[in-house]
């Protein structure tokens, strides 16, 4: 399984707006509002910038609300066999640093 994860800290009361503002249904909701993108998922290779266009235009909409800097990130999960690389593009990095948001890694042996 390797997949990334838009996650959202905030109340889960909020959730329902959130989806709302974002125009997308979450895919979790157990902790944080998560809107995931799986490998199979033709959007897989470019799911930061689709993330980014997600949110990019709703970010006033979401601070009304009380989602502040620092509370979106995106992160990839990845579960590997052998040795495990990744590498992200310097366009992807700015992407995320412009927009206050943190990449989170979190790798597993199978």
């Amino acid at each position: 399984m390797t997949e990334y994860v838009l996650k959202i800290k905030a109340p889960k009361e909020l959730f329902p707006q959130i989806t709302t503002i974002l125009g997308v249904k979450p895919s979790k909701t157990d902790y944080d509002w998560e809107l995931s993108v799986q490998e199979s998922d033709k959007v897989f290779i470019r799911a930061i910038p689709y993330f980014i266009s997600l949110i990019e235009h709703k970010i006033s909409e979401l601070e009304k609300i009380g989602i502040i800097g620092g509370s979106v990130s995106v992160w990839l999960y990845k579960v590997y066999a052998g040795q495990c690389n990744m590498e992200f593009s310097p366009d992807e990095m700015r992407l995320l640093a412009d927009h206050n948001m943190a990449l989170c890694v979190s790798c597993w042996e199978e």
